[in-house]
């Protein structure tokens, strides 16, 4: 589910990043775009970083976005690091923003973070805006017109039965352009299913066959299927050889096809050191 709703977030970040702008406040812009992929280490990615142009600058904008499941004491650590990363990468301090999709207990983040020297004279801190999807209103989302919003709907404060409110959100995502509908239905699904318990409401955006067969699940399903191979093979790693160079963590996650996973990991078990392990991961990668 965790990964799902990772998937379903970049995925609305990426195609509709300009609506989360708008959503902040952030408004004036001409165009927008994701970042490109080498903007940042690849272990180190944000959720998004989106490139914004305003009148007058060649230059773009960055935004860093990221996406919290809960509040969480990590986040605000994570949203600082993501600043220093983009900040060395470009020499440009970067806007920052952080949605939260759903409340838990009394913990909230704060929006700031700052570090102090040792001898403490010399201290940097960071303020940033943070947006907590539970205290926005589902009719004024709605009222926005903003298609790139509808998902986020389902976990926004809804006065009155919450059936009502999301079939209304449904019949917007049916009015959206077609090469889209499948994913935001999937998207609001996957949103919805975080905060109900009752099929009924969840299964307003379709049915578990749809689910299944979105375009974006399906990606869902193959990373996750990915991901759980790349495990194994850090974990029979790391059961031989104890810690693992950076390096090999960072070869073995660049890899993208499974059958190529699937062999790494009997050489997991077969090599007789590191080195003959990457040894064995260089040479499966030549052509």
């Amino acid at each position: 589910m965790r990964e799902a709703k990772d998937r379903g977030s970049k995925w609305l970040l990426e195609h509709h990043g300009d609506s989360v702008l708008r959503l902040a406040g952030i408004t004036g812009f001409n165009r927008w775009r994701p970042a490109p992929t080498e903007l940042v280490h690849p272990l180190e990615s944000p959720d998004s970083v989106l490139e914004v142009f305003f009148p007058g600058s060649d230059e773009p904008a960055p935004v860093i976005v990221e996406v919290a499941t809960y509040p969480e004491r990590r986040v605000n650590n994570q949203m600082a690091r993501d600043a220093m990363i983009v900040l060395l990468a470009r020499d440009v301090l970067p806007t920052l923003l952080t949605l939260v999709l759903h409340p838990k207990g009394n913990l909230r983040i704060t929006g700031d973070h700052e570090w102090t020297c040792r001898p403490g004279r010399t201290r940097l801190s960071l303020q940033w805006q943070v947006i907590e999807l539970w205290t926005l209103s589902a009719d004024d989302l709605l009222a926005t017109g903003d298609v790139g919003l509808l998902p986020l709907v389902p976990l926004t404060n809804i006065n009155g039965p919450p059936d009502v409110v999301l079939r209304q959100c449904r019949n917007r995502i049916d009015q959206a352009p077609e090469a889209e509908q499948d994913n935001l239905r999937a998207v609001a699904h996957i949103m919805a299913q975080m905060r109900y318990n009752e099929k009924g409401l969840f299964s307003i955006f379709g049915d578990q066959q749809m689910f299944d067969d979105s375009p974006l699940v399906l990606e869902v399903v193959e990373r996750t299927r990915l991901k759980t191979v790349r495990e194994m093979v850090l974990q029979n790693l790391e059961t031989r050889f104890n810690d693992l160079p950076p390096q090999i963590v960072e070869m073995v996650n660049a890899v993208v096809d499974e059958r190529r996973l699937r062999r790494l990991g009997v050489d997991a078990v077969r090599c007789s050191s590191l080195d003959d392990f990457r040894a064995r991961l260089v040479s499966s990668s030549a052509p």
